[in-house]
């Protein structure tokens, strides 16, 4: 399966750098990550955690796309990830608008010259429908994942294929054929947790959800199954 390479890379001999959000009590941060520890730039200081998510997407831009993949609960709204231009290298940061902030050296610094962090969508359906996220659905019978664009989310269910546009895009990157770490869906009906999934079928790389060895993906108004699937971790 394909492997992802850290986006950041600092070259004061901490080496490469993945994106990542942390957890923080001024909410969710980007920043960088050596995969065990991640620092954060918050108030003009760098912050270190060991609770965070690390990104593995790979897609740059100059705008931001999507949806952010983080939020400052101090009045400074939603963040996106992003990758600074700096003397020492690729530093992941956070940003909005023009400017990206990234933790160096204990402080918090600030440039005009990076690359926002584009979430690359997982699936993909060649019936024209185009590239989908994985998603997970909020639903009357629990967390479900399912396959979304940006407005709306397409889950499996009871046989059949609905739609809400209650639901929250997993940004899941890493590819794996047995799942690991805490479901991010979960069936009230007793069908009980659920891992967001890419099921490979002759309409494309469909995203649904799975446990054990089977994969169930929404298309065409019909809830359909498959063994040929892979999981979609987050890391």
């Amino acid at each position: 399966m394909e492997q992802t390479r850290p986006q950041g890379i600092q070259n004061d001999g901490a080496g490469e750098l993945w994106c990542a959000v942390a957890d923080t009590p001024h909410g969710r941060i980007p920043g960088k990550s050596n995969g065990s520890q991640c620092w954060y730039s918050y108030g003009g200081q760098e912050y270190t955690t060991e609770s965070f998510v690390t990104i593995h997407s790979q897609g740059l831009s100059r705008e931001p796309e999507g949806r952010a993949q983080g939020y400052q609960n101090d009045g400074a709204g939603e963040l996106w990830c992003a990758v600074a231009n700096t003397p020492h290298g690729r530093i992941p940061g956070k940003a909005k608008r023009s400017t990206c902030w990234y933790p160096y050296g204990g402080k918090e610094h600030t440039t005009t010259d990076f690359d926002f962090i584009c979430d690359s969508m997982q699936g993909f359906q060649n019936d024209g429908a185009g590239e989908l996220w994985c998603a997970v659905a909020n639903t009357p019978h629990g967390r479900i994942p399912g396959k979304a664009n940006h407005s709306t989310c397409w889950y499996p269910y009871g046989g059949g294929e609905h739609l809400t546009e209650n639901f929250t895009i997993f940004r899941g990157q890493k590819l794996a054929h047995t799942p690991h770490g805490t479901a991010p869906g979960h069936q009230t009906d007793g069908a009980g947790d659920l891992w967001c999934a890419l099921a490979n079928t002759r309409h494309g790389k469909i995203p649904g959800k799975a446990n054990h060895d089977t994969c169930w993906y929404p298309y065409g108004g019909a809830e359909h199954s498959t063994k040929d699937f892979v999981y979609v971790l987050e890391s």
